[in-house]
């Protein structure tokens, strides 16, 4: 919320590749998968579910929650953002290479 704020008060003159309209749905879906992957830590939801299923799901949202994150990022035209998750996605698809070996 701070940061909607933040970006709502000092960047009204500044547009992003599809508007101030895709920094809130951007934000709004960024928040949802950091909520998904917090509520499958429960316990409750890891004796439910199989392991494999959890590893999946957090692929699935890693690979989105990144690529949503440089949508977000992306002020005039220009993708930026692609520098910063960089470096975690080197480590996480390493991290998935040994997984499966």
């Amino acid at each position: 919320m701070p940061h909607l704020c933040n970006c709502g008060v000092s960047e009204l003159d500044k547009t992003s590749v599809h508007g101030h309209l895709s920094l809130i749905v951007t934000g709004t879906v960024l928040c949802i998968f950091v909520l998904t992957m917090h509520r499958t830590t429960f316990r409750v939801v890891r004796c439910m579910i199989s392991f494999e299923a959890l590893f999946i799901v957090y692929l699935l949202d890693f690979l989105l929650y990144y690529s949503v994150v440089i949508l977000h990022g992306s002020n005039d035209g220009w993708f930026s953002t692609y520098k910063f998750p960089t470096g975690p996605l080197v480590l996480y698809f390493i991290d998935l290479i040994l997984h499966r070996f």
